[in-house]
C-alpha cells in the first residue's frame, strides 16, 4: 500500500508519520506544491484529505476523476451534501478520535476513530499500526449516526466553551442541564438531516463519555458553516426549534454568520 496525503498541517502529519512509521511510500500534496498526486497517481491509492472544510471544493476539482473514488475524507461537520453534489456520496469518510497538538508532537488517542466506505479498512489498519484506536463501520445509517454524535460534540462544546471560556472537562462538570438541552435540540434536526435515529439520551451517553477522555482540551467554535451553522440553517428547513442553540450562537456573536447573513 502506498497513500497520498493531501495537507501538511496537523493532522496530515500525523497520517504522514503513521505511514512511514509502517515503511509505506507516501506523497504529500501542500498548498504551495504540485498536484500531480492527484493527477497521475495509481488508481486504488488512498488519497488522505487532511484540510479543512472550505478547502474541499479546490481538492476535488484538482483531483483526476479517475481518482476521485479514492479520496478519504476525514473533515467534522456536515459535509456530505458537498460529497454528493459532486457525485462522492459513497467515498470513504473518517471520523478522528485523536488530538494532534502539532505537526511533530505525539498523536493523543481518544475513542477509536471511525471509517465507513471503500477504503475504510486500509486507514483504520494504517492508525492501528501507528498504535491510534480505529474501527471499520459497514452500515450506513450507523455511520450516519456517528457522523451526527462528532457533530453534535463539536457544535455542543464548541458553543458553550466559547460563550464561557472554559475547557470541556469544565463544561462537563459546570453544566449538565445545557448539555442535555441541547443534545436534545440536535438530535431531531441530526435525524432529518443524516436520515438515522440519534436517541436523544444516547446523544447525551456518548458526548459525556468522550468529553471525560479529554478534560483538558479547549473547544470553542470553528469552521461555522459546516457545524453550527449547519444545524442553524437545517434546523429552519426543517421547521425543527432550537432555541438554547439560537441563543448561544447569539452570545458568541455568531447568529448572524450561522444564517449566511
Amino acid at each position: 500500500m502506498s497513500l497520498v496525503v493531501v495537507g501538511a498541517g496537523r493532522v496530515g502529519s500525523a497520517f504522514v508519520r503513521a505511514a512511514e512509521s509502517a515503511g509505506l511510500a507516501v506523497d504529500v500534496v501542500r498548498r504551495e506544491g504540485p498536484d500531480d498526486p492527484l493527477r497521475s497517481g495509481a488508481i486504488g491509492t488512498p488519497i488522505l484529505v487532511c484540510t479543512r472544510a472550505d478547502a474541499l471544493e479546490g481538492v476535488i476539482a484538482a483531483t483526476a476523476p479517475a481518482r476521485r473514488a479514492d479520496l478519504v475524507f476525514v473533515q467534522n461537520g456536515m459535509i456530505r451534501p458537498l460529497l454528493a453534489a459532486h457525485g462522492l456520496a459513497d467515498a470513504t469518510q473518517g471520523l478522528l478520535y485523536f488530538a494532534a497538538t502539532s505537526r511533530t508532537g505525539p498523536v493523543e488517542p481518544g475513542a477509536p476513530s471511525l471509517f465507513w466506505g471503500p477504503h475504510a479498512a486500509a486507514v483504520a489498519a494504517l492508525l492501528h499500526g501507528a498504535h491510534i484506536p480505529a474501527a471499520v463501520l459497514t452500515d450506513r445509517r450507523e455511520f450516519s449516526r456517528e457522523i451526527g454524535t462528532k457533530l453534535a460534540w463539536n457544535a455542543i462544546f464548541g458553543l458553550l466553551g466559547e460563550r464561557f471560556d472554559e475547557s470541556v472537562g469544565e463544561t462537563l462538570a459546570r453544566r449538565p442541564d445545557a448539555l442535555a438541552a441541547l443534545a436534545a435540540e440536535l438530535a431531531q434536526v441530526l435525524e432529518r438531516g443524516l436520515d438515522t435515529t440519534i436517541p436523544a439520551q444516547a446523544l447525551v451517553d456518548r458526548l459525556l463519555a468522550y468529553s471525560a477522555s479529554i478534560p483538558t482540551f479547549q473547544a470553542r467554535v470553528r469552521e461555522l458553516p459546516w457545524r453550527s451553522g449547519w444545524i442553524f440553517r437545517a434546523a429552519r428547513s426543517y421547521a425543527l426549534a432550537t432555541p438554547l442553540h439560537d441563543h448561544l450562537l447569539a452570545e458568541t456573536g455568531y447568529a448572524a454568520a450561522a444564517a449566511g447573513t
